[in-house]
């Protein structure tokens, strides 16, 4: 079937391998397809569980680029409110861990900030929720990290006003910025600590 060049049994085949969770299968049989379907009945189905094999293969940007792709081509689809999270949640997946670059971390929250905003009622809200509140704590010790490090940079002996000054004004902006945070009271500390330190 792989071989040969007849779409209807490669989509049969393929959707086989899908159901049984086999998925690097199905997508070798998709991808084969999925170019001479498009606009064919049947088109939104297999669109859908060809984005849905790289979500459980955790190749996080396909996944996120073809759902995304799904929602817009199909905005009526009974799959939409399920692509939309699957889409948010790989973004969610390529957030990096707090002491890297948090671009992906921003996107990845407003992706889950829009389908709630899109979907109030959907069964993933809570997750989609539970998933950015994960994403904002991280940003938050990122962001704390940042500040502490002026300070201890401070208190390993440096004497030039400024770096007092810039450990001041980051927690400042932690507090403005996060004020419920997990790390507030730390931050008032190390705060107070470098103004009597200066």
């Amino acid at each position: 079937v792989y071989k040969g060049d007849e779409i209807a049994p490669k989509y049969a085949l393929g959707e086989k391998y899908y159901n049984e969770g086999n998925y690097r299968r199905a997508q070798r049989l998709f991808e084969q397809i999925v170019p001479g379907y498009r606009g064919k009945p049947g088109a939104e189905k297999l669109m859908f569980m060809y984005g849905d094999t790289f979500f459980h293969l955790e190749e996080w940007y396909t996944s996120s680029y073809q759902f995304e792709r799904f929602t817009k081509a199909y905005p009526k689809s009974g799959k939409l409110e399920e692509a939309s999270f699957k889409a948010a949640k790989s973004h969610y997946y390529l957030s990096p861990r707090s002491s890297l670059d948090q671009e992906d971390t921003d996107k990845a929250i407003l992706k889950l900030q829009n389908f709630m905003n899109q979907f109030p009622k959907s069964e993933f809200f809570k997750e989609a929720s539970d998933l950015a509140l994960e994403l904002d704590k991280k940003l938050q010790e990122k962001a704390y990290n940042i500040a502490k490090g002026y300070h201890h940079r401070i208190s390993s002996g440096t004497q030039f006003r400024d770096d007092y000054l810039a450990a001041i004004a980051a927690f400042d902006n932690f507090i403005r910025d996060y004020p419920g945070s997990d790390y507030k009271e730390e931050a008032l500390y190390y705060k107070y600590d470098t103004a009597y330190l200066l």
